[in-house]
């Protein structure tokens, strides 16, 4: 059973609520395949967290932070991150685990919370 902070669930509550990713690629990558065919011709899997940036960071400098730390920004929660004023993003990497990730991240002073990004699935109970 996962345990999960309050932090952490409040911040899964408010990306379930806001429903709406801006990102430019969400599902799909630049060759048109759908993210499983595309997961499923690669090598390396990239780690993934949930990050929320302190209020009155700017999507510039979140994604920087990212940078300094051999990250790159996935998805960005445009609607609910412009309502709360803090950067809401999804961030990768292949060279680091998640682990690594959440342990660099926590220590950033430009970070508000951040968790592991668990991927769910749902089944079909037709």
């Amino acid at each position: 059973m996962k345990v999960f902070n309050a932090a952490a669930l409040a911040l899964m509550c408010q990306l379930c609520i806001a429903g709406c990713s801006t990102s430019a690629h969400e599902g799909v990558n630049t060759q048109g395949q759908s993210a499983p065919e595309e997961a499923a011709g690669s090598q390396q899997t990239a780690a993934s967290v949930i990050v929320v940036f302190k209020e009155g960071t700017t999507y510039d400098e979140a994604v920087r932070a990212a940078a300094d730390h051999g990250m790159k920004v996935t998805h960005y929660y445009k609607t609910l991150s412009e309502r709360s004023n803090k950067p809401y993003m999804v961030l990768e990497s292949t060279s680091l685990s998640e682990e690594e990730m959440l342990l660099q991240l926590k220590n950033d002073p430009r970070v508000e919370t951040v968790s592991v990004n668990y991927q769910r699935k749902l089944l079909d109970q037709r």
